[in-house]
């Protein structure tokens, strides 16, 4: 019988997920500092959204691409403030996803707030579209027990939620998983 040691160098590759991915402080540095400037260019920072659906939809479609591209995760704080929500700037910590080959983190301490501004929750991106919400997204940033809290972006444009106090019916695309997790946008068909 091969011991543990001998299959885990084998199968490097194969470890548990949010458990010592591969991470990566410069890139995580340069990947964040070029999606914030896609953010500023597209005016997606410093914009109040009365509609928080087009907030997360206009962030969403600025960080997909970056997610790809760089093959990390990104996150943003939303904030309430007067009028809707606002966005804050984007963070990495350069957790690599390997292609969509496992599932990588970001932690939404670091992303930047908004003055005057009241946190409502983040939003942030997933490398694969089979990968919904989990319970650390949902319940270890949930904002002072609101109970909303976490979204998420998958790369074929749907954004999902979580928040039992925001009425919305559990996602049936994922059964079993998360309780209160809901589809915000479909993913696109073309």
């Amino acid at each position: 019988m091969r011991s543990v040691g001998s299959l885990m160098t084998r199968f490097t590759n194969l470890r548990p997920v949010h458990l010592d991915e591969p991470t990566d402080k410069d890139l995580g540095a340069r990947a964040a500092a070029a999606l914030n400037a896609e953010l500023e260019r597209q005016h997606v920072l410093g914009t109040v959204y009365s509609d928080f659906n087009t907030a997360l939809g206009a962030w969403a479609d600025t960080a997909q691409p970056f997610q790809q591209k760089y093959d990390t995760e990104f996150n943003s704080r939303i904030h309430v403030v007067p009028g809707g929500w606002q966005i804050g700037t984007a963070s990495s910590d350069g957790s690599r996803c390997l292609r969509g080959a496992q599932t990588c983190r970001t932690d939404p301490k670091f992303s930047g707030t908004v003055p005057g501004g009241q946190y409502w929750g983040f939003v942030h991106t997933h490398p694969s579209n089979s990968v919904p919400l989990d319970a650390p997204d949902a319940l270890n940033y949930s904002p002072d027990d609101l109970n909303n809290g976490a979204y998420v972006s998958l790369p074929n444009g749907q954004i999902n939620g979580w928040g039992g106090g925001l009425g919305h019916d559990r996602d049936a695309a994922y059964p079993g998983n998360v309780i209160h997790q809901y589809i915000i946008r479909q993913p696109r068909t073309s």
